[in-house]
């Protein structure tokens, strides 16, 4: 960190990304243990960088309400992963896809009340048996408009695993290929 904290390309440093089932549910306080500890560490060279943590499971956020409260804490961001393409999601019919991107917003603008939200992580598959495609683009980016930020992933996959829904670059390439940039306002 000595280093490169006047780097002016470093903006934050992610603790931990998507920590275990195991530690969020079962061992919470050694997980903020972790994270608190690291956030000191940070603080002792640095006062401006972000400090972001990840909460994984959608059913474990309301764990972190007010946890790195402002009073004692400073630029801490909440990273979530927003995905709709695993199980339980695999199933849904076509609609339900739109209306899980459309719910993020909801529950990115109930935690913002806590920290910045950025999106580390989301991708434009809803699942193995349909891909809902564009109006899920769309409701995805509109939900994220609320956060301070988000990340696609990823760029580029290998070729032949037909995922095509996870390779941006591809996406990008294709005439009528999936564009989340273009519902930026």
């Amino acid at each position: 960190l000595i280093n490169f904290k006047s780097h002016k390309s470093l903006i934050g440093i992610e603790l931990l990304n998507e920590p275990s089932y195991q530690y969020s549910k079962y061992n919470h306080t050694q997980l903020f243990n972790y994270y608190n500890q690291s956030y000191h560490l940070i603080r002792r060279y640095d006062n401006s960088l972000y400090v972001v943590f990840n909460e994984l499971y959608s059913d474990l956020y309301d764990n972190w309400i007010n946890v790195f409260d402002e009073s004692d804490y400073y630029n801490v961001v909440l990273d979530l992963h927003l995905y709709d393409w695993q199980w339980p999601y695999t199933n849904e019919k076509f609609f339900d896809h739109i209306r899980d991107a459309e719910q993020w917003k909801f529950l990115i603008d109930k935690y913002s009340k806590y920290y910045p939200i950025v999106i580390g992580e989301w991708s434009m598959s809803t699942g193995t048996y349909m891909q809902v495609g564009e109006l899920f683009v769309k409701a995805s980016v509109n939900s994220f408009e609320s956060s301070a930020g988000w990340y696609l992933w990823n760029w580029k996959i290998e070729k032949n695993l037909s995922y095509d829904e996870w390779d941006v670059q591809l996406q990008y390439e294709r005439i009528q290929g999936l564009n989340p940039l273009k519902y930026l306002t």
